[in-house]
């Protein structure tokens, strides 16, 4: 199976669960602990993060962070290395407009 059908697949499995602490930012989250297999979460959130586009949303967000689209959704990773990752996040695409995008 190719890295992006994986990923798609992983992505499609995923449970997501509303954030609901913070519904002036309305996403999902999956928690990498949860998944059956700790290294395709891992496999995933680096993906995200090596394909994903450069953007910054936030007033005090200081770096991009990558946002990787599919499907009508936005995914991205908080930590700075995949492999340090513990959630994976998701919003509607059409949500919220990056204010700066190298793209």
């Amino acid at each position: 199976m190719g890295d992006l059908l994986r990923v798609c697949n992983n992505l499609r499995s995923a449970k997501f669960v509303y954030a609901k602490t913070m519904p002036h930012i309305p996403h999902y989250y999956t928690v990498g602990k949860n998944w059956e297999d700790f290294d395709e979460f891992i496999f995933t959130a680096t993906y995200i993060f090596d394909h994903g586009l450069p953007q910054i949303f936030f007033k005090n967000q200081t770096e991009p962070r990558n946002y990787y689209y599919y499907q009508g959704w936005r995914y991205w990773v908080m930590d700075k290395k995949p492999k340090d990752a513990a959630i994976i996040n998701r919003e509607r695409e059409d949500i919220r407009k990056p204010r700066w995008s190298k793209y």
